[in-house]
């Protein structure tokens, strides 16, 4: 039985069901934003799903190129301009 609401889009259930009954509908990149690791461990914000690889890659450059613009650090420029903001200006 599978539970819809638990569904992280993981695709492990299309993979081990022995009837195949489960089909992958879209195939992408899902893009984090704001995440790390370390004792002040933070789970990243999604900002797209679903992207291709040539978009995702576009969105990290734009975003590589936004932290440049602001010193050069990620940290600092996320909490500088907002996830939001840099969500819209990265993902067009």
């Amino acid at each position: 039985m599978l539970d819809l609401h638990k569904c992280g889009n993981c695709g492990q259930c299309i993979s081990i069901c022995p009837l195949n009954a489960i089909r992958e509908k879209r195939k992408g990149f899902a893009i984090l934003l704001g995440g790390r690791g370390g004792a002040d461990t933070r789970l990243g914000v999604k900002i797209a799903d679903y992207v291709d690889e040539d978009r995702a890659l576009a969105v990290a450059e734009r975003f590589l190129s936004l932290v440049k613009a602001n010193g050069g650090n990620a940290g600092e420029t996320i909490d500088k301009l907002g996830i939001e903001n840099i969500a819209r200006k990265i993902t067009h």
